[in-house]
């Protein structure tokens, strides 16, 4: 709901907001990742079935080519045409393992290309844009 650029944001509680419903969960414990993304699928209408189950079963080969530290596919309740993934990886394992990227979805793009209204909306967390709120010389 925050994403940066979201002018004019309805208030909380509004058609804005999703529960997400698990599709398929993947995590190593403890989380130890260096690399968040979450991508956000809108599904073409009458299409959000096959989309969810595409990515569920993508999700099973990725969890063993990739090895992330946390992997989620989930659909909205509110809106079961948005389907999101969302991954965790230990970017210096997957380089270390010859790896050119640390998760990438180009293998399963061609697949649910047909399915979607839209590209794929891509979010990285990139940690040197994050503020640092603590004074640097707090204990």
């Amino acid at each position: 709901r925050d994403a940066p650029g979201a002018a004019g944001r309805p208030p909380p509680g509004r058609a804005d907001e999703h529960t997400l419903l698990t599709v398929r969960e993947f995590r190593r414990v403890p989380l130890d990742a260096s690399g968040l993304a979450l991508v956000v699928f809108r599904a073409r209408p009458g299409r959000a079935a096959s989309l969810i189950a595409t990515l569920g079963h993508w999700s099973e080969r990725a969890v063993s080519v990739y090895q992330p530290t946390y992997l989620l596919v989930a659909h909205s309740l509110e809106q079961p045409t948005i389907s999101v993934l969302l991954t965790g990886v230990r970017e210096r394992r997957a380089l270390q393992r010859a790896q050119s990227c640390p998760f990438s979805l180009e293998l399963v793009l061609p697949e649910v290309a047909p399915l979607l209204e839209r590209a794929p909306e891509r979010y990285v967390y990139c940690p040197e844009r994050v503020e640092v709120l603590v004074a640097p010389d707090a204990v």
